[in-house]
């Protein structure tokens, strides 16, 4: 018995990241912090698809099930939304289908707005037998002030369309994900498993369940109406950023390649596939905005043909996405080992949850039993003429990653020495060394790099080009302005984003003038990112542009950050009359003026204290003013910790009311 222990373990410790295998079996699994809600029960979800191999495997009380089966298991188990999303009805997304007063236990970890965990019951309703992650499941009751604070805004509207499109576009802040966009996150999320497992990599995803199609739409810009989805995934504990991944395999600059607290790889919603293998289907590494790959695009065009009834568009496109990869998946040989690996690692996790460990324990368990290393190539960082040859030998290698590697090597030679390296046609077309040699150009000093840099950005896509931008940072002169000033008048938006920032900090004259065409852009974060750069300027140039600015664009932080700046009675004025007293962001106004000396701000958030519904936050920008006496922040200090509890006492006895007056109507 203790030799085939041995056996196992030394079996088990082959494995880098395991599969999030060590899923929550319950909400107690979860550490400390976890929120509970009730959510409601909606009429008419629809599976679009399903990854039935994932979950006969990970929910083995539904093995014997059908196909169709299961898609009603799913249905029955998943068919919910967050307390608060209807309160959006006709503001965010046209009305939800409300079931009667059913209502299940929904489970957010601290800082889930958009996804929630819910538990299933095995296909008789009898008993847990284990959780899953769902994406785009809604508002719920730990966000009623953001809901609160949607549906003031849209009574503020007064019908006027440009209004309520403003706070239609507004990312990230319906509560829900679109069809398409779940369906492209399947697609990727599959296809990076694939990869991951053909190369012999030591790294796993968060695998994907099913893909809901949602009975209501999404209102965007003009009324338009996209449709809504859930995408169902793995159940997980914890979240951090950088996950070591190649960029190779993908890229990912807005979600920062998250990984679970086993390590595994998660949240493909921002991941652009860069392996030359996909690039067809995925549209990369050319665009560096995920929202403009193909992924994305057809996503949505699958949503719609499914909606007029081709019931088969998502398996078929899944299918598709995913064929480049299928013959060559097959003869992998870290396939079958992997395989086998899991078998025996899933195995031991269930004789551990039967002896009746507790998560935390299992835990500790499984990483006793997995090997953390990681393969890395071998590179010497010596500065010295020797090592320069074998740098120069890696460099002319055929692996992409070898020859990134070399090129970061390089970095503590003398420019003189490594130009003749860098000034390479086959390195500076390529986009993975060219992006390398930007990163290594970037602390180069000006007059040396910006031959090579233009270099790149002449030749360069899109991606290629944002680099550069942000490469140019920290260097001057006409050349760099040039640069910025063509990618301005580019119509992509991450690369004018790139553009703008390199702006910043700029005193001449002709970066106004940028910046000026920058806050012209369709891209409301081109335009946020043009203001932000206006901060290097003095009051009176900037002023009149953000006041002009304002009148247009009402929902503007950074106009409200740099108006806080200002020490003028007339950028309070405008913070007053055109932010504050039409209710449009006015909780970030009262905060922005805690760094302000001012009489007659002080006089405002006096004034406020016995007008203002956010009362607490206009207690800690008076404890926060250095204005003030020791004495007078440390009232208003203790004044703001007795509002906030009376306010979590209100709207704890609050709640249950209001939900059982919904119920009850």
């Amino acid at each position: 018995m203790r030799l085939k222990f041995i056996f196992l373990f030394l079996l088990l410790n082959t494995f880098a990241h395991a599969d999030e295998i060590l899923r929550p079996q319950s909400h107690a699994d979860h550490p400390p912090g976890l929120r509970f809600e009730y959510a409601r029960k909606i009429k008419g979800a629809q599976v679009a698809w399903a990854n039935y191999e994932a979950l006969r495997r990970d929910f083995p009380e539904i093995e014997s099930l059908t196909d169709l089966e299961i898609n009603r298991w799913l249905e029955t188990n998943l068919s919910y939304i967050g307390s608060q999303q209807s309160r959006l009805n006709n503001i965010r997304n046209t009305p939800v289908p409300i079931e009667g007063d059913e209502v299940k236990e929904a489970f957010r970890p601290e800082g889930w707005h958009r996804s929630a965990q819910l538990e299933v019951r095995d296909s008789q309703n009898k008993k847990t037998i284990g959780m899953v992650d769902i994406k785009g499941f809604g508002y719920g009751d730990h966000s009623v002030d953001n809901v609160d604070k949607q549906r003031e805004l849209y009574r503020l509207t007064f019908g006027d369309f440009n209004k309520i499109n403003s706070l239609r576009i507004r990312d990230h802040s319906d509560g829900l994900m679109s069809f398409g966009e779940a369906i492209a996150e399947t697609t990727r999320q599959m296809a990076i498993q694939k990869l991951f497992e053909m190369k012999g990599l030591p790294f796993e995803t968060v695998e994907t369940y099913a893909v809901f199609r949602l009975p209501f739409n999404i209102l965007k810009e003009n009324s338009q109406e996209i449709p809504a989805g859930f995408y169902v995934r793995q159940a997980h504990t914890g979240r951090a950023d950088r996950l070591p991944v190649p960029k190779e395999i993908y890229i990912d600059n807005f979600g920062y390649k998250q990984m679970t607290d086993q390590g595994t790889a998660v949240d493909f919603g921002g991941a652009i596939i860069t392996d030359p293998l996909l690039k067809e289907n995925y549209g990369a590494p050319e665009l560096a905005n995920p929202q403009s790959t193909k992924p994305w695009v057809w996503g949505h065009e699958v949503a719609l043909a499914f909606d007029r009834g081709d019931t088969d568009a998502v398996f078929r496109h899944v299918r598709e996405m995913l064929s480049p990869l299928q013959t060559l998946h097959q003869i992998s040989r870290h396939v079958h080992d992997r395989k086998k690996k899991d078998k025996v690692l899933r195995r031991y996790l269930k004789s551990l949850r039967k002896s009746g460990m507790s998560y935390e324990n299992i835990k500790e368990k499984i990483k006793e039993a997995q090997n953390t290393t990681r393969p890395k190539i071998k590179i010497t960082s010596a500065k010295n003429r020797r090592s320069l040859k074998e740098l120069q030998k890696d460099i002319n290698s055929e692996e992409v990653g070898v020859v990134n590697e070399a090129i970061k090597s390089l970095d503590g030679f003398d420019f003189d020495t490594i130009e003749p390296i860098l000034n390479n046609r086959r390195l500076l077309d390529k986009s993975p060394h060219a992006l390398t040699i930007t990163k290594l150009l970037s602390e180069m000093p000006e007059d040396r790099a910006l031959p090579l840099l233009k270099k790149i950005y002449g030749a360069g896509n899109r991606m290629l080009r944002s680099m550069v931008l942000g490469a140019l940072k920290n260097k001057n002169g006409p050349l760099v302005l040039d640069m910025i000033e063509n990618s301005l008048k580019r119509n992509f938006q991450t690369e004018q984003e790139s553009a703008v920032t390199a702006l910043s900090s700029r005193p001449e004259a002709r970066v106004l003038k940028l910046i000026k065409i920058a806050l012209k852009s369709p891209y409301a974060t081109v335009r946020e990112a043009g203001i932000a750069a206006l901060a290097g300027h003095t009051e009176d140039i900037t002023l009149p542009i953000v006041k002009n600015y304002v009148q247009s664009y009402p929902f503007s932080k950074q106009a409200v950050i740099l108006l806080a700046r200002f020490k003028s009675e007339e950028s309070l004025d405008i913070l007053i009359n055109d932010y504050y007293l039409k209710n449009v962001m006015s909780e970030f106004v009262l905060e922005s003026l805690k760094n302000r000396t001012d009489v007659k701000s002080l006089n405002f958030l006096l004034d406020s204290l016995t007008k203002s519904i956010y009362r607490t936050i206009v207690l800690k920008t008076l404890a926060s003013r250095s204005d003030l006496s020791n004495e007078q922040r440390q009232k208003f200090a203790s004044d703001t910790n007795l509002s906030s509890e009376i306010r979590y006492l209100f709207y704890k006895s609050l709640i249950p009311l209001i939900c059982t007056a919904v119920f009850q109507k």
